[in-house]
């Protein structure tokens, strides 16, 4: 039998987007179901539902990310255990700690009304978001043009990430040359492309964002 698959996610959620690029990546066909993020009523409930069948259903990215790697062959995750080990540090930084202090206050700030940001909060996101992709840039750069020395799980997550910053204009390419460069090639991924797609009013992306191929 084969089991259907319905994602209810909210378009610019990157939680939810890895999960979409995931689904595409391994070839999982699925139904997904749009979330409006003004008619929520907890802001946590932006993070995407799986429903597998009629009756398994996997809340938030961790749970739908451990069912896909234990059922399909620990798609791009490293072999050794310190290696493992060091993934899951790196992919709890980027799905934990940045998320919730860039991506998160952002999609708040920008598409809900229900919680107030102030503008202390507001600045200390931006200091923090300048901070990480200096970092990223940096690991980038290190590491030759991949989070690791090869493509892995850690690209498709904070890829995800840097396409909601794109789309909301929150990122400078020019400042940061190995993201640039290291987005362009994500971005051409046919998985990855269908999130490109992506138009959530009222915000209208800039032109680059759709572009496989543009200048930083």
């Amino acid at each position: 039998m084969i089991e259907s698959f319905k994602l209810s996610h909210f378009k610019l959620c990157s939680l939810s987007r890895q999960v979409r690029v995931l689904l595409n990546a391994l070839k999982i066909p699925y139904e997904s179901k749009q979330r409006d993020i003004t008619a929520l009523s907890s802001i946590e409930r932006i993070s995407p539902t799986l429903l597998i069948g009629n009756k398994l259903v996997l809340n938030g990215f961790w749970s739908i990310y451990s069912y896909l790697i234990e059922t399909h062959q620990h798609y791009l995750l490293p072999n050794s255990l310190e290696e493992k080990i060091n993934f899951f540090s790196d992919l709890e930084l980027i799905n934990g700690k940045f998320y919730y202090e860039v991506i998160h206050v952002l999609l708040v700030k920008t598409f809900t009304n229900q919680i107030v940001i102030d503008h202390t909060a507001l600045r200390s996101m931006e200091q923090k978001l300048q901070t990480y992709l200096v970092f990223f840039n940096r690991v980038l750069e290190q590491n030759d043009g991949f989070f690791y020395a090869k493509k892995s799980i850690l690209d498709i997550a904070l890829a995800a990430h840097i396409s909601t910053l794109d789309y909301l204009n929150y990122v400078t390419f020019k400042d940061y040359p190995f993201i640039y460069r290291w987005y362009l090639v994500m971005k051409s991924e046919p998985a990855f492309r269908e999130i490109l797609l992506d138009i959530v009013t009222p915000i209208t992306p800039p032109a680059r964002y759709t572009q496989i191929d543009f200048d930083a």
